[in-house]
């Protein structure tokens, strides 16, 4: 079975090389442009282009600024594909082009569909402060996320868990989910499921200002935050400092029951810092203070030579 993988980032890098391992049949690769990055900014390939051209040059890679424009539509159809497997391309694909594959098209979402539809499930999903999650293999459709679920396993969220945690998770629960759904397709053995659409809920990709901390919020609602945020871009709030305002980043936190005003810092034993919520209040743990390193938030605090900053 001729198979053409649509991915960019890493996660989708890692997808593809377990399926060519496996023995899938991969005949095309298409992933996004490459982007300028650093100062030099000097075009950049996605990880699945990388992956690819270093360890398997003679599978052709492709990267149309639109995936549905009409030219390219020809270039895919002579790669005779049987099937398009979707993994985080970055793209909403046509449903002229979803048609050209004679078993369709697949995709692997990282969430417990139907619930987290959209660009952006796992940091959602935690900013929901819901307890589990999922890898869904769907049918790709016209309507996003919307397609008959072929597979689906699911995940526990623990009330520690980042965003970088729970996608490492996925990963490893996704690659033989996909895997196992390749073979049934193939063979035309898939079994299908509709999604209840009184259970869709929508997870749009987070807007960086998202990420703002507002310390008159619950602790429990800022601690879900942060974790949804980190490894990035990192949940953040403001200080001043030397009479200098300032960005400050905060990767890992733990609600603790200590009381105090909103905004306000805390010292509450010994080499512990808090800062006031609007319910109880949240310890800092792991902290970036702008222009410097990712720190222990005790080691910041301590090392002050001055008053504690004000927390905006």
């Amino acid at each position: 079975m001729r198979v053409v993988f649509l991915g960019t980032p890493e996660f989708s890098a890692h997808v593809l090389k377990y399926l060519i391992e496996s023995g899938v049949e991969v005949v095309g690769v298409i992933s996004k442009p490459d982007k300028p990055q650093g100062r030099s900014k000097k075009p950049v390939p996605t990880p699945v282009k990388a992956y690819i051209t270093e360890n398997y040059p003679n599978i052709p890679v492709y990267q149309p600024e639109k995936v549905s424009h009409p030219e390219f539509q020809t270039t895919i159809e002579a790669l005779k594909p049987d099937l398009f497997v979707v993994v985080a391309y970055g793209e909403i694909i046509r449903e002229s082009l979803l048609k050209i594959p004679p078993l369709g098209a697949i995709n692997l979402h990282t969430s417990y569909l139907p619930r987290w539809r959209g660009g952006a499930p796992v940091q959602r999903a935690i900013m929901a402060g819901d307890t589990y999650s999922g890898v869904t293999i769907i049918r790709l459709v016209k309507a996003m996320d919307a397609g008959d679920m072929l597979g689906q396993e699911k995940v526990e969220i623990s009330d520690e868990m980042t965003a970088g945690e729970l996608e490492e998770k996925l990963l490893q629960l996704g690659k033989p989910l996909l895997l196992k759904v390749i073979r049934e397709v193939e063979k035309g053995e898939e079994k299908a499921l509709t999604q209840d659409p009184e259970k869709v809920t929508i997870g749009p990709k987070v807007k960086l200002e998202e990420y703002e901390l507002f310390w008159d919020r619950p602790a429990k609602e800022i601690h879900d935050l942060i974790r949804a945020a980190n490894p990035e871009p990192g949940a953040y709030c403001f200080m001043v400092l030397k009479g200098e305002k300032r960005r400050l980043k905060v990767f890992k936190s733990a609600v603790v029951d200590v009381k105090g005003m909103p905004g306000e810092i805390l010292s509450f034993s010994k080499n512990r810092f808090a800062i006031g919520c609007g319910v109880k209040s949240l310890e800092l743990l792991e902290i970036q203070p702008e222009g410097k390193r990712i720190m222990n938030a005790s080691d910041f605090f301590r090392g002050l030579s001055e008053a504690f900053p004000t927390l905006l």
